[in-house]
């Protein structure tokens, strides 16, 4: 099973959910969302659950009862008309309950702006020695989960930091006096989790039987790079045969395929562009390496519908390359 859980309908939602449908036919895609993106699951053919129907049991009831916003003066709480703060940590409870009901053992779990680009089902065998795969430089839980039960303590340790005092204060004196633009997310939770139990977790970024999976396209991460319009720096991804995507390492020593692909703070064309590249492989085929000649994320044409939000894009990159050099 793959699940993804979001609110709202973000415009790249829909290539998320059919990149995830294409790829993985007879895996079940689940979005835990709610009213607004309903329409937009049962367009990509995954099944939608509004999220809401999992906030039960002892664990969410504490965590309703415990839960405060830690952030700096400038953090925006609010995105999207809800509470994103509270959402990123109410989620996992939403999640854990939702695959402990479905008796989902292993299951899948990416963020909403990640395309998968390959069946996951090559990666599964040698993960099963692991109770979870990390991304996000091993801040976050991406990917791989072996079940409810890895959630179900990673959720009581989110409860658990919200009643140390201590803990709070030392998070909110940083944000004061550091960053007050940050926030205590549930990445930092993540960290701690990870820190004060024996959970086994790997990099997912790690090739898992020759796949890599990308922790985000805007972060070189030791791969050649390349240009957006807007001069937005992200990784060089050459479009390979049969819909597949590759990176050459920058010391030009070896390719990496990419068995997703993390599109955070990148425009949303390129959403369309990983998916219509996605939808030219074929079943059976040989996915040959990249000669290096082949088209690029960053060169390929923008779609017709997304024109005028590059131009824009565009116009405020070279906008904002001007009054750096001033």
């Amino acid at each position: 099973m793959i699940v993804f859980c979001h609110y709202g309908d973000a415009p790249y939602l829909r290539y998320t959910l059919q990149s995830a449908r294409l790829t993985n036919p007879d895996r079940p895609v689940v979005l835990l969302g709610d009213g607004a993106n309903e329409a937009t699951a049962a367009q990509a053919g995954v099944r939608h659950v509004h999220f809401e129907r999992y906030a039960y049991g002892e664990d969410w009831e504490t965590f309703d009862r415990v839960f405060r916003p830690v952030q700096g003066r400038l953090h925006r709480q609010h995105k999207g008309g809800r509470d994103w703060l509270r959402f990123v940590f109410e989620r996992w409870f939403f999640v854990r309950n939702f695959v402990a009901s479905e008796s989902a053992s292993p299951f899948w779990h990416f963020d909403s702006d990640v395309m998968i680009a390959t069946s996951l089902a090559q990666a599964e065998p040698s993960l099963s020695a692991v109770d979870c795969t990390v991304q996000c430089n091993g801040s976050c839980m991406n990917g791989y989960v072996a079940g409810a039960d890895v959630v179900g303590s990673y959720v009581r340790h989110i409860n658990a930091l919200f009643q140390r005092p201590d803990y709070l204060a030392a998070q909110q004196r940083e944000f004061d006096e550091e960053q007050p633009s940050w926030a205590f997310t549930e990445m930092r939770a993540f960290e701690s989790w990870r820190e004060e139990t024996d959970v086994t977790a790997r990099p997912l970024t790690a090739p898992v039987n020759g796949i890599a999976f990308d922790d985000g396209l805007c972060f070189p991460a030791g791969y050649t790079t390349e240009r957006l319009g807007s001069g937005q720096v992200v990784k060089r991804v050459h479009l390979g045969e049969n819909g597949t995507f590759w990176a050459q390492r920058a010391d030009l020593t070896a390719w990496d395929r990419f068995g997703a692909l993390n599109l955070s703070w990148v425009p949303t064309y390129l959403f369309e562009i990983v998916l219509e590249h996605l939808q030219t492989g074929q079943p059976g085929r040989t996915d040959a390496p990249p000669s290096g000649r082949e088209p690029t994320l960053g060169s390929a044409p923008v779609p017709l519908r997304h024109r005028s939000q590059d131009w824009w894009i565009r116009a405020k990159g070279i906008v904002n390359r001007a009054i750096g050099r001033a």
